[in-house]
């Protein structure tokens, strides 16, 4: 088990196939290597698998809290210039997000069945973008801090070593995902087989 929720789960297997799905569909509308896909995603298996799938595709995660006033969502969408969003709530106003396609992650799971569940032949380095944080702007207007692959395996290889965990811990993934501390919540517990 990778992932519960609930009084659901999701396998290894059911995770990285369906991560792989949404990586094929972001592929197919052209997203690449340091492209910029945001997600505004409440709690759900859907926030692991398409942050995964994002991933995946080689671009990188923008999070949107669920919460956000229009004026932050709409500084956010034009400084990071984003093309794709995830959604599956209604509390964002849609409308604010000019050339963004809104993708509503509760209406599109059938599309799935026609994207392959194999990894996607995609390359990324160390210096590819991995997620994208905004700042909360208290010092004026926020700013979009990149973060990249060698950043992240330094963390979790770092964590691992010093606080090892093994695949028998579960792990409460409990912080905003608008928060780099969520970071290590994502990724940390699935690369070792934990849930």
């Amino acid at each position: 088990i990778a992932l519960i929720f609930g009084n659901e789960t999701y396998s290894f297997k059911t995770l990285n196939e369906k991560a792989n799905q949404v990586a094929h569909l972001l592929i197919e509308k052209s997203v690449k290597n340091n492209d910029i896909v945001a997600v505004s995603l409440e709690r759900s298996f859907d926030m692991m698998v398409y942050i995964y799938g994002i991933i995946k595709a080689g671009a990188a995660y923008l999070p949107l809290d669920t919460n956000h006033p229009d004026e932050r969502i709409r500084f956010i969408a034009n400084d990071a210039n984003f093309k794709i969003l995830f959604i599956n709530h209604d509390n964002l106003n849609i409308a604010l997000l000019e050339n963004v396609e809104c993708i509503d992650t509760r209406k599109i799971n059938i599309q799935f069945i026609e994207h392959s569940k194999n990894l996607p032949e995609i390359t990324t380095s160390p210096e590819n973008l991995a997620y994208i944080i905004y700042t909360s702007g208290s010092t004026g207007e926020p700013k979009g801090v990149k973060c990249h692959h060698r950043g992240i395996c330094n963390r979790l290889n770092w964590m691992n070593r010093d606080y090892p965990i093994t695949k028998k811990d579960t792990l409460l993934q409990k912080t905003p995902i608008t928060f780099d501390v969520s970071l290590w919540e994502l990724f940390w517990p699935l690369q070792v087989g934990a849930k």
